[in-house]
């Protein structure tokens, strides 16, 4: 970075009406540097800084010669009223020009005004900064304030809201670093380009506060996604990390947040004696005004109704025209409602008249978002080759997010239905998060070929199925091309040499080499996208840039949504009960490895859903929700082999699985682990019929040390003679922390000798003897911080078994502290019932739970399907 240093023979100009970043870079400049510093705070004066106030709304600025020029946290209207004359002074003197301001503050309007004088002026954005001396009131601070004053922290939006935290050192040494480059960019932001969750900002405080409660909440959310100009660069190095700085920081010294109420006055009744004509004509020119702006309301709301329903039916310019309809008549209204005010300040009703002008100001936001999100889909849908169209309807998404956030920090939609409220944090939340990478997935920057695996979970494996088919999906512009449906055996049969396969797989299936079929046999995601890759270039010489993986479950759910299918080459009617018996009748029936009988019957199949969608297609919200709940059951998965979208992707909703094993390392307390990761390795259909269900059973010592049982009960109601069904042959693993100590495990109440896999085939000397070694073969594997212990199960036809372990916690319970437990969820698996159950020691006592548990006295139960992956806490004291 080139450092000419300041020209301390021109002072430096500060134009900071608050005046608290002005005193912050003052701080921190050399102590020669002559400083006017224009503002309205009480500052008191240093050497070579000079004061003037801020006048009646417009800053004084003297006739001196400047070397550098800044304007702080400018409204728009100043930005508009004083960056003229700033700029005409920046010119006269040669001097460098900055305008600082909050990146949530940024409007179109502001950024409109600011590319004005972009050539000669540059724009250094920051977010949420952390001082221990100066209150910021930003969603960071806000945190940091009720953590250390209340020792809990309420997360709305399960704390999945992104922030952008740096410490104010740190935002100082960059910003006096930037006011040395000779040339500066033209737009800087001096915060991390991803940001991190509110729940990881809430986990890092953790490590300082040991009796900090976290409760997350999944309703009423706010989110602040980021309108950022073109080209804009980010100041922070790449290694910077939150959570290493936070470590520095005194919270016990925390200044706090001040409310500020706003106190209203109400405008008394007058009373005046008219005749009884007067007021009958009074009243009725009083009607005819007050339903005026009432009137323009209903049809802006019938308006922004119908833009939002033909949105979803994908009828873009009627949903444009209905949104400019609605803009209208909110704006009528607005332009009309003076009478009916001054009415309801005669009568005493000021809050209701300020509710409706909420809701008009709200309607006419609304409005205007849904224009820039209708002209988004129409630059989407024909963008193909042209850049600049996804260029343009990211720009008109991010225009519609800065409107909708506006209006949710200005409480706007407080009196719209709880159901609109929750369609808009939805919405608004949905499109923040996922936008930055929407170019890149979409093949808009390269055409992009991603590898879609179809998983049978009926044959469970662990990475959700036994991959039993495959096709290759071109996405170039936006364009999604028509993926060919291939069999697996058609891909493994071109493989050339040898790949060893796992242990497991050799010994408990008899595989001698390792194909893609049985390729997802690590209980972590990503590294089973990894392989499913490595395979598929292997057998096919083929790329891809990325991996998706469908399992039955979820082709029954869209059945369920869509109804029966007729495929009429076979003459057939498919429906979410008798998928998986069709799909086996043809996949199995006088199988041969090379038969094209599957393959037939999904193509077809396939062909004929894809009609029934183009004919009767669900709406926008279904397929939001429909893909999300799959996502979260991990019946879809989605992996790119671009780590920088692979990151994005991992705070947002498709990047759940790789990261939950390694969760709960951060933050303080107690944390357990728990998984049951099931490959079925006995090339039956059987967990179809499987019955499976999970008993946690929690104990905490007197002396805080906690054990951990876990009862496993499978049950098998399979018939004999059914072609798709039999024994369950199953290789088990059981994860839990790295740190816990196993103290027995059992199968049917049998306490089970373990043995190593090597242990098992050695025999022992003894003596003149030569015995062998008896147990139960477990290989035991470190996982992300956790230890896996596999073992092979065989539940028989009609037959329950139950597996039971138990282990001690390395952690103990000390003073107040929370317990957390995560239950991990097996992709392929579906809801199986899980109880959950803690018992204290009389010393300790529960406090708290924030999930929907029974407590009486030292105890505490709990019942949950186990749809997803569920993080379960307790806090107790002692």
């Amino acid at each position: 970075m080139a450092q000419p240093a300041f020209s301390y023979h021109r002072p430096l100009l500060i134009i900071d009406k608050k005046g608290t970043l002005g005193s912050l870079i003052i701080n921190d400049l050399p102590k020669k540097q002559v400083v006017v510093f224009v503002t309205s705070k009480k500052y008191s004066p240093e050497k070579n800084v000079v004061i003037l106030p801020y006048g009646p709304g417009v800053p004084r600025i003297p006739d001196n010669t400047f070397s550098t020029i800044i304007a702080a946290d400018l409204s728009v209207n100043e930005i508009k009223d004083y960056s003229p004359s700033l700029l005409e002074k920046a010119k006269k003197d040669n001097s460098k020009l900055y305008f600082i301001n909050n990146v949530y503050s940024l409007t179109m309007n502001f950024l409109q005004i600011y590319k004005k004088c972009m050539a000669h002026a540059s724009l250094i954005l920051y977010a949420d900064i952390i001082s221990e001396k100066i209150p910021f009131a930003n969603r960071a601070e806000l945190l940091i304030s009720s953590a250390v004053k209340n020792n809990k922290l309420v997360l709305q939006n399960s704390g999945l809201d992104i922030i952008y935290p740096v410490l104010e050192k740190d935002f100082i040494t960059w910003i006096i670093n930037v006011l040395l480059e000779d040339k500066p960019p033209r737009v800087l932001c001096l915060f991390t380009s991803l940001g991190v969750t509110e729940l990881s900002f809430a986990r890092y405080l953790t490590e300082k506060l040991d009796d900090l409660v976290v409760i997350l909440k999944d309703n009423n959310a706010e989110s602040e996604p980021l309108l950022l100009p073109k080209n804009s660069i980010f100041i922070p190095p790449a290694d910077y990390s939150v959570q290493q700085e936070l470590r520095k920081v005194n919270f016990k010294n925390f200044a706090q947040i001040n409310n500020v109420k706003v106190k209203m006055t109400k405008i008394k009744d007058k009373n005046e004696n008219t005749t009884l004509l007067v007021i009958a004509a009074v009243l009725l020119v009083i009607f005819l005004l007050i339903s005026t702006p009432l009137f323009f309301l209903f049809l802006g709301k019938l308006a922004l109704q119908g833009s939002i329903s033909q949105l979803g039916s994908v009828k873009l310019s009627s949903s444009a025209a209905l949104a400019q309809a609605a803009v209208d008549n909110f704006s009528l209204a607005k332009s009309t409602d003076m009478p009916l005010k001054f009415v309801c300040s005669i009568v005493g009703i000021n809050q209701s008249c300020s509710q409706l002008s909420d809701d008009m100001d709200a309607g006419e936001g609304l409005g205007q978002a849904m224009i820039y999100v209708s002209n988004a889909a129409e630059d989407f849908r024909t963008a193909n080759s042209n850049s600049s169209k996804v260029n343009d309807g990211l720009a008109n998404i991010r225009y519609a997010l800065t409107i909708v956030n506006q209006l949710e920090a200005e409480k706007k939609f407080s009196g719209l239905p709880v159901y609109y409220q929750q369609e808009i944090d939805f919405s608004s939340n949905l499109a923040s998060q996922v936008l930055t990478v929407l170019p890149d997935l979409f093949g808009y920057s390269g055409s992009r070929q991603y590898l879609i695996l179809f998983l049978n979970n009926n044959e469970l494996r662990p990475g959700g199925g036994f991959i039993g088919s495959y096709a290759q999906l071109t996405v170039k512009n936006g364009v999604i091309g028509k993926p060919v449906v291939h069999d697996v055996y058609e891909a493994d049969g071109q493989l050339q040499g040898h790949v060893n396969p796992p242990d497991p797989l050799q010994k408990y299936m008899g595989l001698t080499n390792w194909f893609l079929r049985d390729s997802n046999f690590s209980v972590d995601q990503y590294q089973n996208a990894k392989t499913e890759s490595y395979f598929y270039k292997l057998e096919t010489n083929n790329n891809a840039d990325g991996v998706i993986t469908i399992d039955s479950s979820l082709i029954q759910d869209l059945l369920s949504l869509t109804g029966p299918i007729m495929v009429t080459d076979y003459n057939q009617t498919v429906t979410a009960d008798n998928f998986f018996q069709l799909t086996e009748d043809h996949a199995e029936q006088k199988f041969f490895p090379g038969s094209q009988a599957k393959k037939d019957f999904l193509s077809s199949f396939s062909t004929a859903l894809r009609q029934k969608l183009m004919t009767h297609p669900l709406s926008i919200r279904q397929i939001i929700d429909f893909t999300l709940n799959e996502l979260q059951q991990k019946h879809l998965s989605f992996y790119v082999n671009n780590n920088i979208v692979q990151q994005a992707l991992s705070q947002t909703v498709f990047g759940q699985d790789e990261t939950d094993l390694q969760i709960l390392n951060n933050g303080s307390g107690v944390f357990d682990f728990f998984a049951d990761n099931e490959a079925n390795v006995g090339g039956n259909k059987d967990n179809h019929y499987i019955k499976r269900s999970f008993s946690h059973e929690i104990q905490v010592g007197a002396d805080g040390s906690i054990t951990h049982t876990v009862n496993i009960t499978l049950s098998n109601p399979s018939q004999t003679g059914n072609p798709y069904s039999g024994d369950y042959k199953v290789f088990m693993r059981l994860i839990i922390p790295k740190s816990a100590a196993i103290n027995q495990l059992s199968i049917n109440k049998q306490i089970q000798n373990i043995v190593s896999p090597n242990q098992s085939t050695n025999p022992i000397y003894k003596g003149h003897e030569i015995l062998s070694r008896t147990g139960l073969t477990v290989y035991q594997e470190n996982v992300y911080g956790k230890t896996s212990y596999g073992f092979y199960l065989d539940v028989k036809s009609g037959t329950t078994t139950t597996v039971s372990l138990t282990y001690l916690l390395g952690q103990k319970l000390s003073g107040t502290q929370n317990y957390s437990l995560m239950l991990y969820k097996q992709p392929g698996t579906n809801a199986d019932t899980t109880q959950f159950s803690l018992q204290t020691y009389p010393s300790w006592k529960i406090d708290s739970t924030d999930n929907q548990a029974i407590v009486t006295n030292n105890s505490l139960t709990e019942q949950l399907p186990l749809l997803n992956d569920k993080i379960i806490h307790v806090s107790l004291s002692k």
